[in-house]
């Protein structure tokens, strides 16, 4: 897809936003979404907490103190990974995915990672504020929330899987590199040519011949004695 001569796009293009101007998630959206993340979230906990300490039971025997400890950390830690990882990447969680929404900068671009960073460890921390600060979505212009405001993010409604483009510069002298050329004329070959020429030299050769011919006197009719 060609973005005018100075430059073409990437296949990786954003999904469409919505025409009608209801370009920003509501509160329903955005809480329906949440509630998909926290019950991901919990059978994923549950996964890495239990699961390998079972293992190691049923395999090996009693499982050590390390084990368990170790699993309790990267389920404690795995929630703050899940979302800066997927708001930083496309913007869109399981939840958010699921409801067709996604987090972005206030000028539409993708999030950076410290703000996706910062984002979910102040959601995680302080739950209640976070869920407090939804409210603010029923008066707000662009529907943001209270950490909307503060890291400067809005919750947009996308119609398709978010992909991001990137336009590539090409100039001028690369198009036309870039440009299939159009086949040259074939040369004609030198069996070709040359038969070409022993044709001609037989033409000749038989017109010469003809004429070398002696040509006969044909006599006039008398009418009689």
């Amino acid at each position: 897809m060609c973005d005018g001569i100075d430059g073409v796009v990437r296949d990786d293009a954003p999904a469409a936003m919505p025409s009608n101007g209801n370009q920003y998630a509501g509160l329903v959206s955005r809480v329906a979404s949440l509630i998909v993340d926290v019950a991901v979230l919990t059978v994923a906990g549950l996964v890495i907490s239990v699961l390998p300490t079972v293992a190691w039971q049923q395999v090996i025997g009693r499982s050590p103190g390390w084990l368990g400890t170790s699993c309790g950390i990267v389920a404690a830690v795995f929630p703050w990974v899940y979302f800066t990882g997927a708001w930083w990447l496309t913007g869109q969680t399981l939840g958010g995915l699921l409801l067709g929404t996604a987090v972005r900068r206030t000028n539409g671009r993708r999030v950076l990672l410290i703000q996706a960073a910062l984002r979910a460890l102040i959601g995680l921390a302080i739950p209640p504020l976070w869920l407090i600060g939804l409210v603010a979505v029923l008066w707000d212009g662009r529907r943001r929330a209270w950490h909307d405001v503060v890291f400067r993010t809005v919750v947009r409604r996308v119609t398709g899987p978010v992909r991001h483009s990137t336009i590539v510069p090409v100039s001028a002298e690369s198009a036309a590199a870039a440009a299939p050329e159009s086949p040259a004329p074939a040369a004609p070959s030198v069996p070709g040519f040359l038969a070409g020429l022993d044709e001609r030299a037989g033409e000749e050769h038989e017109r010469d011949e003809s004429l070398k011919q002696p040509q006969g006197i044909i006599a006039p009719e008398r009418d009689g004695p």
